[in-house]
């Protein structure tokens, strides 16, 4: 997904698409998305090719999303700025991402703080979060175990805040 003031939610989702049988690339016929360990704990790269459709209200995409169609692909370089920091149920790592995103109307560079992390074991995707900050959202449906599941991802001032709830 892409948010971005004042223009449509670009929304990209393809929830049949295959696990990969050997690695961290996965493709569908309107998918393509490798993620590659350059460098362990220190480089990741992911890129990934599709198409999007543009939606004027980003409540659509935890419906049938219908939008107009929009190719994107996006290139990005993940590096850690330190070490990896041992959670409850696995690890996270603050770096920073250097990437493109490429548009039908032009490409977009970006530079930014990211972390990245793993965990394991049972998780509890259906809690609630409480009530979304307001902010550039940009919302996911998914379906756990016949559950269904608003995942959202809110930009505020402050950064990106994770919300969801039970539809």
């Amino acid at each position: 997904m892409l948010v971005r003031d004042g223009e449509s939610l670009l929304h990209a989702a393809d929830l049949d698409v295959p696990w990969p049988s050997t690695g961290l690339t996965v493709r569908s016929t309107s998918l393509w998305a490798e993620h590659l360990c350059e460098a362990p704990f220190a480089q990741w790269t992911v890129a990934n090719e599709t198409y999007a459709v543009a939606l004027d209200d980003a409540d659509e995409a935890l419906g049938r999303a219908y939008g107009r169609q929009e190719p994107i692909a996006c290139d990005f370089e993940w590096y850690a700025v330190g070490p990896a920091t041992r959670t409850g149920n696995g690890y996270v790592q603050q770096g920073e991402v250097h990437g493109l995103i490429e548009l039908a109307r032009g490409p977009l560079t970006t530079e930014t703080p990211a972390s990245r992390g793993h965990s394991w074991g049972e998780h509890d995707w259906t809690r609630s979060g409480g009530q979304p900050a307001s902010g550039g959202r940009a919302p996911v449906r998914l379906d756990i175990d016949g559950v269904a599941v608003a995942l959202e991802q809110v930009v505020t001032g402050d950064g990106w805040r994770r919300w969801w709830h039970v539809i």
